[in-house]
């Protein structure tokens, strides 16, 4: 496939025998790629009773160390018996045995496996998947056709999305043993697609001058090029989306696609501990959950799926903080919510002190915080009452601890009546009771802006600025005027445009950050916000009707896959 791709390039071929690896360098790009023979991961070794197949051993590992990505598989070769069979004994700690259940050594040794990933990997630098298990057509009985001589003759795929037949009984064992791996892998799932393709196989077509039926390889071109192709998919995630050209992928630029698949449901608000109870739609009795079953599509490009693992381990040791009104508290407490399920076996601890509450998971020393701050800039009572002081920022101390910033504040600035927490503003020595709302919200934004180029060591912090997120109060605003709000709505708006208007603080935003030193990250979620009419609490929240926030889950977790994969690309 890239030879094919680049049928131009040089390349050469190296053949180990003692190291049984073959090695393809395509030297004009300084890529190679490299095929290591081992058949069960785990060892092999001769000793005087015969060859012993080692289950917790694995002393070839140093040939994988130092790779960009590595691709593993074992299966094939386990149900091998006979004069093909390559050891004599199985080892199981100090028990050596003749035979056991090979679906029983093939779990043991995949746990092996798992253990000397958790000690070897850094997930910065290596991706690790695995191929999932590749399956036979020996019996036509599998796909509904019990005549067929094995896959001679098959011209066509088994029709259909489902295998009619047993799944290989090495996959659920795989699916078991990765789970409990710390670094990330990711599992390259081909049992279905292939067992679909019954028609893919040499057959007696392979090996020239050989007798036999392969319904166990696959022909080439064929469907190992699909794998290639989905592996592709994953590596482009890291390399051409994670550490490409941002322009190439404008993350906030798409349109809401329906997803019902399971990958696509990080959580449940039935299942996560720390979600408000007005955000919590689902214990609050919302009797729909369609709004859980959408996936943000950018136009030229996918999201990575979000691996809490992974996170984890990247940030380890780091404290992470969001800072901001209650939408920055929704992102907070979504993104605690995602890491939580994919984090099972560790149990956090909460702790809220003031206006800061902390969720930590201890395991990784990640702590993921919410500092409550809804204008960024100081407000304070003097004698003629709260005056918001919009070039001061007296308590950005605490910022100052954490690795990664994620700010946000526009919410309180356009309440308005028994809502507006403020009676006057201050500039230096100046006290205005009146003043253009987005200029005051600028002179703020500027003084943050100025305070984060003073005090932010970008080579230690990142920063980010969580956009203007949409409310939903008036139907009319997206071409809907006969409907009151955000009530009853069981669908995003489609397409990939607004019909209504754009916030006036949009701008603000864009043009501070421009002018900062170090710019902030702009989560420009306003988009992706205003198309989603559906995913508001509504009547379901902890008071009135609520078309601001968002329920958990939901939204929210699309902000943090795009927060988790600008990190990734760092």
């Amino acid at each position: 496939m890239i030879h094919s791709s680049v049928p131009s390039a040089r390349y050469s071929v190296k053949l180990s025998m003692v190291d049984e690896m073959t090695t393809y360098t395509f030297m004009d790009y300084e890529v190679k790629v490299m095929y290591h023979h081992s058949l069960y991961l785990v060892d092999i070794v001769e000793e005087k009773i015969g060859r012993v197949l080692k289950l917790d051993s694995i002393t070839s590992g140093k040939l994988w160390l130092d790779m960009d990505y590595l691709v593993f598989n074992t299966w094939h070769w386990w149900t091998r018996r006979g004069p093909t069979q390559p050891f004599d004994f199985i080892q199981d700690g100090n028990n050596i045995t003749k035979d056991m259940d090979r679906v029983v050594a093939f779990g043991k040794a995949i746990d092996t496996w798992g253990r000397w990933v958790d000690d070897n990997i850094d997930p910065v630098k290596s991706k690790v998947f695995f191929q999932g298990i590749s399956p036979t057509h020996y019996n036509g009985a599998g796909w509904g056709e019990p005549k067929a001589q094995a896959c001679l003759g098959q011209k066509e795929p088994v029709p259909g999305e489902k295998y009619p037949g047993a799944l290989p009984m090495a996959l659920e064992v795989l699916e078991k043993e990765l789970k409990p791996i710390k670094k990330p892998v990711t599992l390259l799932d081909i049992t279905n697609l292939s067992l679909l393709r019954k028609d893919g196989h040499p057959s007696k077509y392979g090996l020239p001058h050989k007798t036999g039926m392969d319904c166990s390889h696959w022909c080439l071109a064929g469907v190992p090029d699909t794998w290639n192709v989905l592996l592709y998919n994953f590596m482009f995630y890291f390399q051409g989306i994670v550490n490409g050209d941002e322009k190439k992928c404008d993350f906030f630029k798409g349109r809401w696609v329906w997803d019902d698949s399971e990958s696509n449901q990080m959580y449940t608000g039935l299942e996560c501990p720390f979600i408000n109870n007005g955000l919590n739609c689902q214990k609050n009795g919302r009797p729909d959950n369609t709004y859980l079953n959408y996936r943000w599509q950018p136009h030229s490009c996918s999201l990575p799926r979000f691996n809490g693992e992974e996170f984890l381990v990247r940030n380890k040791g780091k404290k992470i903080m969001f800072v901001g009104d209650s939408l920055s508290s929704n992102q907070w407490q979504s993104l605690v919510c995602m890491l939580y399920n994919h984090a099972r076996l560790i149990i956090p601890s909460i702790i809220h002190g003031g206006s800061i509450s902390t969720v930590s998971f201890p395991e990784y020393g990640v702590s993921v915080m919410y500092l409550k701050n809804g204008f960024l800039v100081d407000i304070v009572v003097e004698e003629k009452g709260r005056v918001l002081k919009l070039d001061s920022i007296s308590r950005g101390a605490k910022w100052e601890e954490a690795d990664i910033l994620i700010f946000n504040s526009y919410h309180w600035w356009i309440h308005g009546g028994q809502l507006k927490t403020w009676d006057y503003y201050r500039v230096g020595d100046m006290l205005y009771k009146d003043m253009a709302l987005m200029d005051a919200y600028r002179i703020a934004l500027t003084t943050w802006a100025k305070w984060v180029d003073s005090n932010v060591n970008p080579k230690k912090t990142q920063v980010f600025f969580q956009g203007i997120s949409a409310v939903h109060y008036e139907g009319k605003d997206w071409g809907a005027p006969n409907i009151k709000n955000c009530e009853g709505q069981t669908g995003p708006i489609q397409g990939f445009r607004y019909p209504g208007n754009r916030y006036p603080g949009e701008q603000v935003v864009k043009d501070v950050l421009q002018k900062m030193k170090n710019p902030a990250y702009l989560l420009d979620i306003t988009l992706l916000t205003q198309l989603r009419k559906d995913g508001h609490p509504a009547k379901y929240a902890d008071g009135p009707m609520d078309c601001s926030h968002w329920c958990l889950a939901g939204v929210p977790d699309t902000w943090n896959q795009i927060l988790y994969t600008v990190l990734l690309k760092d």
